[in-house]
């Protein structure tokens, strides 16, 4: 299994010069990969590209593009996370496990009971690259600045399916995931509130979009619980066509 690293510039069969002292670094020092040896590198287009080092200067790495290789890894449909911004440490969790996940877009916003206004870009920025360069993802996700929760509801096309999770919905309002994923081919909306929530306000400024409000569990998911769990149900279902149990249970 080869070594895989995020490059922000194109790259092509051939040599390339790989501008980054970090990689550079990385490469060198940390995991001591020699003149000769092989790496994968990759710039968010959606490929890989198997290299061959050839040496390293003060800038950089210079390096033999062999092959441009096919990553099948993304999913066939898009999952677009609208997350309030919770704890420093629990928003970066939700990043990180959101890319290996496969996500295609992260749009952090605030809404009337959001604790944590601020939010550093940058570094959310350098977790969702290592999440990719780990998980083998070729495609960066997309991740914008925070903005409030009626601009969140505008980024919301009515011709894509979109979902609401809030835990005092009627447990008959349980979604069904396959019916939301065939509604909208192009992508699926999840909106997910802070620790506190949404409000009343927030929930029916939702439903005037068209955006369906469920519940999931019997249990109250944590914020950052639900960034991860809702997604990866979405996920398995695009990739295996499984469902949850009790949308299952309920159709019979």
């Amino acid at each position: 299994m080869h070594h895989r690293f995020y490059v922000n510039q194109e790259l092509h069969v051939g040599e390339a010069f790989i501008n980054s002292l970090q990689i550079s670094h990385q490469l060198t020092k940390v995991l001591r990969i020699r003149p000769g040896e092989t790496v994968i590198f990759f710039n968010g287009m959606g490929g890989d590209f198997l290299s061959e080092i050839v040496f390293y200067t003060k800038e950089g790495v210079r390096a033999l593009i062999k092959e441009e290789l096919p990553n099948r890894r993304e999913l066939p449909v898009r999952i677009i996370l609208h997350h309030a911004l919770i704890k420093k440490d629990m928003t970066e969790l939700v990043l990180q496990k959101g890319t290996e996940i496969g996500i295609s877009e992260f749009r952090p916003c605030i809404t009337e009971r959001s604790i944590r206004k601020e939010f550093h870009l940058e570094r959310a920025r350098k977790i969702i690259r290592e999440a990719a360069e780990q998980s083998g993802r070729s495609v960066l996700p997309l991740l914008f600045e925070p903005c409030s929760f009626e601009d969140s509801l505008r980024a919301f096309n009515a011709s894509e399916s979109g979902i609401l999770f809030h835990p005092s919905a009627r447990r008959a309002e349980l979604f069904d995931i396959e019916s939301l994923i065939k509604k909208s081919e192009r992508a699926v909306h999840i909106f997910l509130g802070p620790e506190g929530g949404f409000t009343d306000i927030e929930i029916a400024g939702a439903e005037s979009f068209g955006i369906h409000i469920a519940s999931l569990f019997q249990t109250t998911l944590r914020a950052e619980t639900a960034g991860i769990v809702f997604p990866a149900l979405l996920s398995a279902y695009a990739l295996l066509g499984v469902s949850h149990p009790l949308s299952a249970r309920k159709k019979k």
